[in-house]
C-alpha cells in the first residue's frame, strides 16, 4: 500500500478544516487510497477482465430486486415471468416424484383431485415450459 492507513485516518480527520484548494487534492488523494485498498481486495483471477468463470446468476432474486423499481406494466412482465417459474419449478417436482403402488405418477395423482380450470391451466403451463 502506498499510504498507510494511519495517514488515510489522519487525512479524513483534518479534511474538514481545510481550505477549498487543498481539499480538492486531499479529496483525491482519499479516493485513490480507497480504490487501491479496493484492488488489493481482489486476487488477481477475480479481477481478470476476460474472466471466462461463469457465475450462477438467481433470476428470481434478481427479478424480486428490481421489481420496486419498475414501472406497473414491467411489474406486471415480471410478476408474470415469476408466476411461470414458480410453474415450472411445481410441474418438475411433480415430474420427478416416482410412480406411486397404483401405476400412476405423481402429476396423474394430483390431477385426480384438481377442478378441470386447475387441470387445463396446469397443461397450458407445462406445453409452454415443454415448448
Amino acid at each position: 500500500m502506498f499510504i498507510k492507513n494511519q495517514n488515510i485516518d489522519l487525512l479524513k480527520r483534518a479534511f474538514p478544516h481545510l481550505d477549498d484548494t487543498s481539499k480538492q487534492s486531499v479529496d483525491v488523494l482519499l479516493k485513490v487510497s480507497e480504490l487501491n485498498t479496493a484492488l488489493q481486495n481482489f486476487s488477481h483471477n477475480e479481477l481478470s477482465a476476460c474472466n471466462i468463470k461463469k457465475s450462477s446468476i438467481n433470476s428470481e432474486e434478481l427479478l424480486k430486486s428490481i421489481r420496486p423499481v419498475c414501472s406497473s406494466k414491467e411489474k406486471e412482465l415480471i410478476d408474470l415471468v415469476l408466476g411461470f417459474s414458480k410453474s415450472k419449478e411445481i410441474i418438475n417436482a411433480y415430474h420427478s416424484i416416482s410412480n406411486d403402488k397404483s401405476g400412476l405418477s405423481a402429476l396423474e395423482n394430483i390431477k385426480n383431485n384438481l377442478s378441470k380450470e386447475q387441470i387445463q391451466m396446469i397443461q397450458k403451463l407445462d406445453h409452454i415450459i415443454q415448448g
